[in-house]
This record gives C-alpha cells, sequence and structure tokens, in this order.
C-alpha cells in the first residue's frame, strides 16, 4: 500500500476519519524503514526492558488503530498482542480466563463503551492495569476514568509515553 492508496481511501470514505487516515499513515511509515533504524529505534525506546514476553490486550472498535498498535508493541517490544473490537469481546475474552500484563481500552466504541467495559472487567477482579485511550475524550468521561483510578491516554500518544507506560509494567 501507498500513501497514494491511503489518501484515495480517505476521499472516498473507506477510513473513518483522520485518526485513522494517521494511524494508517503510520502503520505505513513503519513498515517502510530501514531495518537499520528500526534496530536504532528500538534500542533507545527499549533500553531497561526485560526481554521476556509481555503480554498485551489492545480494545478499540478501530481496526487500523488496533493493527498498527499491536504491530508497534510487537516490533519495538516483543510483546505478544491480542486485539479485540469490542468491550463485550474483551469481557467475554476474560471469563475465559485470559490474562495480560496491560490492557490498552479505548473509551469511544460502540455497544459498551471503555468506561463500562472497564468497570466489569474490574468487577471481575482483573488484576493487570488499565489504560484507558481516548481521540475525543471529554471532561465527563476523564473525570469517569479518574473514579475508576485507571490511567487516560489521548490518541496519538508519543512513543516515549508508551515506553515509560511499558518500562513501568516490565518492572
Amino acid at each position: 500500500m501507498s500513501l497514494k492508496y491511503s489518501l484515495q481511501e480517505y476521499r472516498i470514505g473507506q477510513l473513518k476519519n483522520r485518526w485513522a487516515l494517521y494511524l494508517h499513515l503510520v502503520l505505513l511509515a513503519t513498515e517502510n524503514q530501514t531495518s537499520r533504524s528500526n534496530k536504532k529505534r528500538k534500542n533507545n525506546l527499549t533500553k531497561n526492558i526485560p526481554e521476556n514476553q509481555l503480554r498485551v490486550l489492545i480494545v478499540d472498535d478501530e481496526e487500523r488503530f488496533r493493527d498498527a498498535m499491536a504491530y508497534h508493541l510487537t516490533e519495538l517490544y516483543n510483546a505478544k498482542v491480542v486485539t479485540l473490537a469490542s468491550g463485550y469481546d474483551a469481557i467475554d475474552h476474560f471469563k475465559e480466563k485470559n490474562t495480560y500484563e496491560i490492557i490498552f481500552l479505548d473509551i469511544k466504541m460502540p455497544g459498551i463503551d471503555g468506561i463500562e467495559t472497564c468497570r466489569k472487567l474490574q468487577s471481575m477482579n482483573v488484576a493487570c492495569p488499565i489504560i484507558m485511550m481516548s481521540a475525543y475524550a471529554d471532561g465527563e468521561k476523564r473525570e469517569q476514568a479518574e473514579k475508576l483510578d485507571v490511567e487516560l491516554l489521548p490518541k496519538p500518544f508519543p512513543d516515549n509515553m508508551l515506553a515509560e507506560i511499558i518500562h513501568n509494567i516490565s518492572r
């Protein structure tokens, strides 16, 4: 896929919004980097992060975001990543006794939103940190996330913020 193709998809509505276009372009740029620059970048971002495989769950209704973030976590942190498209899927997934070191959970999703999903996961005694993400977090959603004692990240978030989160989890 090329930049020209991505812009064409955006214009004809196949990419839902500018955020999806941004993530798609980030994924394209990541795929096109040379292996040398990938190794250099990985070394800079993953200093002091243990080599054991981190288990990460990403719950987001935007497929391109899930794919881009999963690729990023796999390539830079050697993480084992599972992606799910809805809060309902996440709840069902944890009923099967799956475990992770961290969950990245989008706030704005159709059906059950991230706030309600987080509440249900906490009531199921999910023992890992939950990081909520949103490109649209308004004051009310931010307040609700704070009451749930979870961190709320704006989308997109920079690599150094992700590196800090992964480093703190890996301790």
